[in-house]
């Protein structure tokens, strides 16, 4: 029996769940699997009363289908481009066609999701009020000597495939995380396995990471 989200293809509301909670993703399949998860994604109505029944408080911003918006002017041709432009703070759960995602603070964090055209339109967005994300600094904010973090993205994700950096990525997450997303790291800790403060800024402005005050 699988045990863990990164088990699952086509996870994409399990992952999303798992990204603006701390519920645990043994808690997370069952309830999914209780509104109809089996493997081959979720109809919206089903996640949407999963969200409610695992705590995941959310509120309406865009839906196409009830044409209900608050704060997106042109409902028909929104774009996920245009939502992370105009929508820079806050924790959002938007729907595509065939998948599920999400975007923190204007930053797409979606490890399934990365590095895609953002014309893709947006069919339906909730605001997660009760999001346990932790927000991230803005660029030239003062870092400690030794930040404490956590990925965001799958570390692997965060690099060009086959290149050195990425290299770095797979050490960090197989033996740094234990393969664990969420795991607390240092700054410190991971300079063994070639992490730089500079890929720290790097990975903090694209939205790969979050400190942890």
């Amino acid at each position: 029996m699988k045990t863990t989200i990164a088990e699952y293809k086509n996870n994409c509301v399990l992952v999303a769940f798992k990204r603006v909670s701390n519920i645990s993703d043994s808690v997370i399949i069952h309830t999914c699997q209780a509104f109809g998860f089996k493997g081959h994604g979720m109809q919206q109505d089903n996640w949407l009363d999963a969200a409610r029944v695992l705590g995941i408080k959310l509120e309406t911003v865009y839906d196409a289908l009830s044409w209900h918006s608050r704060g997106v002017e042109d409902t028909q041709d929104i774009t996920i481009g245009q939502f992370t432009k105009k929508f820079r703070e806050g924790t959002f759960l938007v729907r595509v066609k065939g998948h599920l995602l999400t975007v923190h603070d204007g930053k797409i964090i979606d490890p399934n999701y990365q590095r895609r055209a953002a014309r893709r339109r947006v069919y339906s967005v909730y605001r997660v009020m009760n999001s346990t994300i932790i927000n991230t600094r803005k660029r030239g904010d003062h870092l400690p000597k030794n930040p404490t973090f956590y990925f965001v993205n799958m570390p692997h994700a965060c690099a060009r495939r086959r290149s050195a950096k990425q290299e770095i990525y797979l050490n960090i997450y197989s033996e740094g995380m234990n393969g664990h997303m969420r795991s607390t790291l240092t700054l410190d800790g991971m300079a063994r396995y070639g992490y730089t403060r500079k890929m720290l800024r790097s990975d903090l402005r694209k939205g790969n990471i979050a400190l942890v005050d």
